[in-house]
């Protein structure tokens, strides 16, 4: 399941696109982002209705007031993609509290567990952990 990210930098749409197609993420879409706590000003959104000019609009999306509006593809404008979620799959041995993970190392906790440590992210490639039971 892709999770929203809000990028720092503001982009044209133009610019967005090129970079969503570097890093393989998505535009997201009216019904991506509309139920979304997304603290951010608006930002663009691929929905376009058929009507209008796609050459040099497109839509963005106001989360503050819940509303669409239409905008030069020229502006610059915050931004939020979606991007897939690639997980580290971290296995325990059940005994000496080590765990072998899916990007080749292994990791050992002195005490605890790694809900109880509060450990999401794999230390060595920084992808969110799936740990397997």
């Amino acid at each position: 399941m892709p999770r929203i990210k809000l990028l720092v930098k503001k982009f044209s749409y133009r610019q967005l696109k090129e970079v969503c197609n570097d890093e393989n993420w998505k535009i997201p879409t009216l019904a991506d982002v509309r139920e979304k706590e997304i603290d951010s000003e608006p930002f663009w959104i691929k929905d376009l209705p058929e009507s209008q000019d796609q050459l040099t609009h497109s839509l963005a999306y106001n989360p503050k007031v819940g509303n669409i509006m239409l905008v030069n593809k020229n502006n610059l404008m915050s931004s939020v993609v979606l991007v897939e979620e690639v997980f580290c799959k971290w296995k325990s041995d059940g005994e000496f509290n080590t765990y072998k993970t899916s990007c080749g190392n292994v990791f050992q906790l002195t005490e605890g567990s790694l809900d109880d440590n509060k450990i999401i992210f794999c230390c060595y490639c920084g992808r969110t952990i799936d740990e397997e039971k």
